[in-house]
């Protein structure tokens, strides 16, 4: 019985001791495992960060780069399609950076919120002044950006907190800081 009770009391012993030490249990592991333990830690931590980020982050809040010589060339296109005074008209721009893929919209346009990159809404107004708004990105419930061109110089009107309305298709607000040039304004829509 005592030979029992001696070889029990040494395995109890040999269990508790390899539980109890588990970082001597870790430094016992050859380095070359030891490393590829850690570069699978470092690579499945990197891949969840990457994908939460393309998941639930959805990009940029602005309306991109000015690139004066394509926004420039779709109010030239709009000019050409023709737009009635006091009238205004959809069109969907298929590449932002084609200013030749610019098309009326069609029944068929997926529409709805995150949708709307691409989008164009021009409108004469009853003076036949040209304005139009290009939407460069759209977020869904996280805003809507882009860019509005207007003929005639506008300064908006109040709304809230440093925020201005201008007179545009659509529900487009600005800040004095987004204003590119005199015809041309950095837009946002809230989601």
């Amino acid at each position: 019985m005592n030979k029992g009770r001696a070889a029990e009391t040494a395995d109890g012993a040999a269990s508790r001791r390899s539980l109890g030490d588990y970082n001597a249990g870790v430094n016992e592991l050859p380095a070359r495992l030891q490393r590829r333990v850690w570069a699978c830690i470092v690579f499945t931590l990197v891949s969840v960060f990457v994908l939460l980020r393309l998941v639930f982050w959805p990009g940029p809040q602005d309306a991109g780069p000015f690139h004066r010589e394509h926004l420039e060339s779709v109010v030239q296109r709009i000019r050409g399609f023709g737009v009635p005074a006091g009238q205004s008209r959809h069109f969907r721009l298929d590449r932002l950076d084609d200013p030749r893929s610019l098309r009326d919209r069609r029944p068929e346009d997926p529409l709805g919120s995150g949708l709307g990159e691409g989008d164009v809404d021009a409108r004469r107004q009853p003076d036949g002044s040209l304005v139009v708004v290009i939407q460069t990105r759209d977020h869904g419930h996280a805003g809507r950006y882009g860019f509005a061109y207007t003929e005639v110089p506008q300064n908006g009107t109040a709304v809230d907190n440093g925020w201005f309305l201008l007179d545009l298709p659509g529900y487009w607000i600005v800040r004095p800081p987004m204003r590119v040039d005199r015809h041309w304004w950095r837009v946002t829509s809230p989601g």
